[in-house]
């Protein structure tokens, strides 16, 4: 049933009503500094890719790791989506940021 006081749907409360997901990265290689993937972090990401990527996302963030950004390329690649590397989005050992 339609309520005639709500914007239909394509107006602005679809942009409103939203799934985030959050993925964490694949298994990471052994880099003590900034590591990316290992092989089988790589096939892990790629089998993600496959399901995420049926959902039809509208944007994809990253953190600047490297484990991060190898983990949503495969996404990339399959929706045709650039990734945003965000430097808010923090790592477990990011010390906490303040938001300004």
């Amino acid at each position: 049933m339609t309520r005639p006081d709500l914007p239909t749907r394509g107006s602005e409360v679809e942009a409103v009503l939203s799934t985030l997901v959050l993925l964490q990265h694949g298994t990471k290689a052994r880099d003590p500094i900034n590591p990316g993937l290992a092989e089988e972090g790589r096939a892990q990401v790629a089998r993600a890719a496959v399901v995420l990527g049926e959902a039809e996302p509208a944007r994809l963030v990253s953190s600047p790791m490297n484990r991060a950004q190898e983990s949503i390329h495969p996404l990339s690649v399959i929706t045709g989506l650039p990734v945003v590397v965000d430097d808010r989005v923090p790592d477990r050992r990011d010390p906490p940021r303040s938001r300004p």
